[in-house]
């Protein structure tokens, strides 16, 4: 347990006469979590005010509040609890969570992964190598946080700066001497990542997507982009194959240590020579700065080469010897909802994948072709109260690269799904050809149905996630499961 003094915790920050020096057991930003003796950090909110949830935190037991504060003002009692105001609370928010977790970041190797798609594949990839070759490393990301295969479910893909820096500390706690995160582009906008050491770097790629919050492809890949320029970064790993990787890359030249790699590009720092897919995975050759060798996992598609390739590069940068990854490789699979493989006992394939913009489903798709030996179905639908100018999109890249489409609800939230799948459909060239099925397990069931021996199905949108939002609810609804009780009716599963 982290416990400090108010004056250290605010040293620089804000004053605190000795007379208010309290002890502190824990630092909160959610008013529903403080326990006895915490410091409640009070924020302005989009909808409310600063001081808010300052009665609740009181009633739960906290000893402190840190106030955000337009103007520097003097600690004073409230109800027998100490208010500190604080100007630029936010800002300082980072510097605050890293004093009173006693620096964790520094204390672990820390990568951060970001890019519109394979944050999730590669941070798994990322923490499964270093376990397998010896250095304990915990995750953060979409799927949890905490180390593998005792992951905590989390309500983001990159925590608040306080809920961060107390997860690297529970991973410390726990063994862990490295941790792999996922960095969204909201959290670098609102600096979830604040005060942070980062080791290093890993970017994936940037296709269109959150253009809702960032208003346009230039202010999101500047939010991306933010990861890089750290004072403290040891190296980044950058996809030479994206274009704004490319430009990434020059513009991170002297600043340090830069490693591409790329799936075209050969005299990159590591690069693919050969592929050849299996019926459950794959085989390659890579070459660059570590020398030629041969890898293959039981992961399916071309794109999870490249989040591998990453993986490797970010494992490699931090000095593992190439002969440990190499073997360490063969253990990897995929993570749940990531291209997440499921048989049924006819020779039926279907794939799970949390696909949910326009290049990963042409990824997802692409990546699958090549071990399909009839048709290729893709069941998907769009997220309700989010970017509208992708369902055609969307429509597009299933079209073009499926054999059996049907259009399904996602996530409807708050809109009408009837709206969000005419969205959808004004995309095809041939809706005629296209079945629309707004009950999600329906439609599941219906396409393993029709599908024979040598086809596979793709169910792609949700991935990993255990509800579907409808109507402002949620309600329990997994595709995976859903699956296996399709398969289980379609003659077994195998």
């Amino acid at each position: 347990m982290c416990i400090t003094s108010l004056s250290t915790l605010l040293q620089g920050i804000a004053p605190v006469p000795s007379v208010f020096d309290v002890t502190i057991h824990g630092l909160k930003t959610d008013s529903r979590d403080v326990r006895s003796g915490d410091a409640f950090v009070a924020l302005a909110g989009a909808r409310t005010p600063a001081d808010h949830y300052i009665e609740q935190a009181i009633g739960a037991g906290a000893t402190v509040i840190l106030l955000e504060s337009a103007q520097p003002d003097e600690c004073y009692e409230h109800e027998g609890v100490l208010i500190v105001p604080v100007t630029m609370l936010r800002a300082h928010l980072g510097k605050l969570a890293d004093r009173f977790f006693e620096h964790p970041s520094q204390r672990l190797r820390l990568i951060g992964v970001t890019g519109t798609n394979g944050k999730t594949s590669v941070s798994h990839y990322i923490a499964t190598l270093l376990q397998e070759t010896g250095t304990p490393c915990g995750v953060i990301g979409t799927l949890g946080y905490g180390m593998p295969g005792a992951l905590q479910e989390g309500t983001h893909t990159t925590p608040d700066v306080v809920q961060l820096n107390r997860v690297l500390s529970k991973i410390i706690a726990q063994g862990g001497r490295a941790a792999a995160m996922e960095v969204s582009s909201h959290a670098l906008e609102q600096g979830r990542v604040d005060n942070l050491t980062m080791t290093g770097a890993v970017f994936t790629n940037l296709t269109r997507d959150h253009l809702d919050y960032h208003g346009s492809m230039d202010a999101y890949g500047a939010a991306k982009a933010r990861l890089f320029h750290r004072e403290e970064l040891h190296f980044a790993v950058i996809n030479f194959d994206d274009p704004f990787g490319r430009q990434l890359y020059e513009k991170l030249d002297g600043k340090c240590d830069r490693v591409r790699y790329s799936l075209h590009e050969a005299q990159t720092e590591l690069w693919l020579t050969e592929f050849a897919p299996s019926i459950d995975g794959f085989s390659a050759s890579v070459d660059g700065l570590w020398g030629r060798f041969d890898v293959s996992a039981r992961v399916l598609g071309s794109f999870n080469v490249s989040n591998i390739l990453a993986a490797m590069a970010g494992v490699l940068s931090l000095g593992v010897p190439v002969e440990r990854v190499q073997q360490a490789v063969e253990r990897l699979s995929p993570p749940p909802g990531r291209l997440e493989p499921f048989a049924g006992s006819n020779d039926v394939r279907v794939v799970v994948d949390y696909a949910h913009t326009p290049d990963a489903l042409n990824s997802a798709l692409a990546a699958l072709r090549p071990h399909v030996g009839g048709r290729l179905f893709c069941v998907f639908g769009c997220g309700g109260d989010r970017d509208t100018g992708k369902r055609p999109e969307m429509a597009r890249e299933a079209e073009k690269g499926a054999d059996v489409v049907i259009v399904t609800d996602d996530n409807p939230r708050s809109e009408d799904p009837e709206a969000i799948t005419s969205d959808i459909v004004a995309g095809f060239e041939n809706p005629d050809q296209v079945a629309v099925i707004h009950d999600r397990a329906e439609a599941i069931r219906q396409a393993i149905h029709s599908a024979v021996a040598g086809d596979i199905v793709l169910i792609a949108g949700k991935g990993h996630e255990a509800w579907q939002e409808v109507a402002g609810q949620r309600f329990p609804f997994s595709d995976a499961e859903q699956v296996r009780h399709a398969l289980s009716l379609n003659g077994g599963v195998a």
